[in-house]
């Protein structure tokens, strides 16, 4: 649902207004559910302890039941930083 109306109304993604919404749609149905938030760090200057610049960061939304994420490709990809319950 959350999918279609962006589809429809030509909205841009935005993972944490789309996680927002499922988890308030999961826990309409009793569903507990966690989003969660993380980072991911394009380019490797941030990991080099020569260089002081970062390439580009990125921060991610996304829901997950239990250790299972919905809707993501790869969580894995991502530095995770916490999950609200």
């Amino acid at each position: 649902a959350v999918f279609s109306v962006r589809q429809y109304a030509k909205l841009r993604e935005c993972c944490l207004a789309e996680s927002m919404a499922i988890k308030w749609m999961l826990s309409r149905r009793n569903i507990q559910a966690n989003i969660c938030f993380g980072i991911r760090i394009k380019g490797s200057a941030l990991l080099s302890p020569k260089s002081e610049t970062v390439e580009q960061v990125g921060a991610h939304a996304w829901i997950q039941i239990g250790d299972t994420p919905l809707l993501d490709t790869d969580p894995r990809r991502h530095i995770l930083l916490g999950c609200y319950h």
